[in-house]
Parts: C-alpha cells; sequence; structure tokens
C-alpha cells in the first residue's frame, strides 16, 4: 500500500476548486502506512448545494479522487455552521434589550414554563397600605401592562407617622400626573390595611424617579420598534411603532410630541439600560 497521502484544496475569489486524491504523489508530509493492510474512506459534505454533494460511500483511499469544485462554489450561497469554539456561543438572551422578555426565555430555557395572559387594557394603580386602618404606612405604583405582566415602578415605607386623607390624596394625583405624561392610560388607586409592612428600599425599582423624571423622557425609533427613554437614569421601555399597540396606551399624540434622545439604539446597548417592552 502506498504510504503517501495527499489531499489538496484550492479555493479563490476568481474560481474554487477542490480535489482530493490519495496517492503516491510528491508532497511535504507523509505518513506511514505500514500498520494497515487497507484504509476505506468517506467524504460528507456540509452547507453548499446539496445536488452538487453530500456524501460518498466507502471507498479504498487510493481509489479516491472526488472533485469538489462545483460544490465548494455553492459554498457562499448556503452556508451551514460545523463547530463551535469552546466557550465561543453566547446565549440568545445577551442580544435582547427587554428585560421582560429576557426573562421568560431564561425561564422557557430552565424548563420553567412562563406566564402568559391575553391582552387586556392597561392601566396603572397606585396602592395605598395603611396600619390599624389608619396611618398610611406605604404606597407602591404598579403598571400592569397590556401583556398582564405587573411592573413595580415605586414602593416607598414612610417615614412619617402622620399622614392625612388629604396629603395621601395628594400622593395619588402627583404619581396619576407624572404617568399622564407618557400614557393616557386610567390610573387607580386601591386602599388596604395590613401591619405586614415591607422593607425592600424604593432604590431597588428602576423606575423610581419616574414621578419626577417623566418630563424627561426622549424616544429613539429603531428597526419599527419605538424606544422612550430617560438618559438620566438609563432607563425606559419598548413598544411596536405602529398605531394599533401605540392606542393601547393612549400614547400616540404623546409620542408625537416627544423630542427624540440624544442616544442611539446601539447606545441602550452599550450602556446597558434597562428597558421593558409593554
Amino acid at each position: 500500500m502506498d504510504d503517501a497521502i495527499n489531499a489538496s484544496f484550492n479555493i479563490s475569489d476568481n474560481g474554487s476548486s477542490a480535489n482530493i486524491s490519495f496517492g503516491n504523489e510528491s508532497n511535504t508530509l507523509t505518513y506511514d502506512t505500514t500498520a494497515f493492510s487497507s484504509v476505506y474512506v468517506s467524504v460528507k459534505t456540509m452547507g453548499g448545494s446539496v445536488p452538487y454533494f453530500g456524501f460518498t460511500p466507502p471507498k479504498e483511499i487510493d481509489e479516491i479522487n472526488i472533485d469538489l469544485s462545483a460544490w465548494c462554489s455553492s459554498i457562499q450561497n448556503n452556508t451551514t455552521l460545523i463547530e463551535f469554539n469552546q466557550a465561543g456561543l453566547m446565549p440568545i438572551t445577551d442580544f435582547i434589550i427587554e428585560d421582560n422578555i429576557k426573562s421568560k426565555i431564561e425561564q422557557y430555557i430552565e424548563g420553567r414554563s412562563p406566564s402568559y395572559s391575553l391582552v387586556q387594557e392597561p392601566y396603572i394603580v397606585v396602592f395605598a397600605l395603611f396600619k390599624d386602618a389608619k396611618i398610611p404606612r406605604e404606597f407602591y405604583v404598579q403598571f400592569l401592562t397590556a401583556k398582564g405582566e405587573t411592573i413595580t415602578l415605586m414602593h416607598s415605607v414612610l417615614s412619617q407617622t402622620e399622614y392625612t386623607n388629604e396629603m395621601v390624596e395628594q400622593i395619588i394625583n402627583d404619581w396619576a400626573e407624572a404617568c399622564s405624561k407618557l400614557f393616557g392610560i386610567k390610573i387607580l388607586h386601591r386602599f388596604f390595611t395590613t401591619t405586614d409592612i415591607g422593607t425592600r428600599a424604593t432604590s431597588d425599582y428602576p423606575y423610581k424617579n419616574l414621578f419626577s423624571n417623566a418630563e424627561n423622557y426622549r424616544k429613539i425609533i429603531d428597526k419599527g420598534i419605538l424606544y422612550i427613554v430617560d438618559e438620566t437614569d438609563k432607563v425606559g421601555f419598548s413598544i411596536i411603532n405602529d398605531s394599533s399597540f401605540l392606542n393601547q396606551y393612549a400614547m400616540k399624540d404623546i409620542v408625537d410630541k416627544m423630542e427624540y434622545a440624544s442616544i442611539t439604539f446601539e447606545d441602550l446597548i452599550d450602556q446597558e439600560y434597562y428597558i421593558t417592552a409593554l
């Protein structure tokens, strides 16, 4: 049996040729095959055009003579991923900017079933929690989206021991006014009595300053998606830039009058903005 194996590939921009032949030819690489009495070889291609090539039945190594030129020419229009380098993969969630969408995909990947709701009328609700039905001790402001998701905009444990009804009403009105600068949806207020006062700090909530920064939100439109963002706190919302979606939140007129942001979509990624999809 021959003790030299030669395989040659020559691919260029002007043309492609790829011939595989085995035999006793001149080459800088030689392999000692005296330990084998016979070797069978088959060739399989991935990607490219299947009619040009695919898989060959095993043949004696010295009978192999295959022309892959036509197949090589077809690779440009039909590539196939055939190998990953170590640590070469990135999770798909790294390419998703919206935190709530990213969370649902992560749940699915981990084998947990993400929750889904039918489309509903979105609204904002302000909760006032009282202790002993007299003293207001906590406020929650929550945004219920058209997809049935709940976004806590603010949670505050009050330091004052005495709040009058007028003060409670003023907090509710202030938040309603702030939210109305971004969304034209209805704003509700609810009152509960509790002895279990929460301890989570308001600073844990990305949208905690929407109350004071609502007028500072600006818009970015990229590939059919509208982003309204607060460039100070690096937070925002995204929604399909279409009247039917914008009207769900009664925000089309608001967005039409909104100024454009000084940043781009790429900045949202580079600066790690916290974005919620509506």
